[in-house]
């Protein structure tokens, strides 16, 4: 809830600064499951979203992964 807010209140500061008229761009990254799916109004803010969001997989494949190599590895030694 307070990112949505922290993110509304951000944009209306956006808008209150650049007026009717500015040329914001505007882009985001939605991901279901591992797929992202990757929009925005410029090529530079599209590429920058796209690596947001394969550093985000590779930081949610670590946190999912890194315990079971632990345990892993743990199991080789006792052996």
């Amino acid at each position: 809830f307070l990112m949505v807010l922290f993110g509304a209140i951000l944009l209306i500061m956006n808008f209150l600064r650049r007026g009717v008229e500015g040329g914001g761009s505007v882009g985001g990254v939605i991901l279901i499951g591992p797929f992202p799916i990757i929009f925005g109004s410029g090529s530079r803010l599209t590429r920058l979203f796209m690596v947001i969001s394969i550093l985000l997989m590779v930081g949610v494949l670590l946190i999912v992964l890194l315990p079971n190599l632990a345990s892993l590895a743990e199991g080789f030694q006792a052996t």
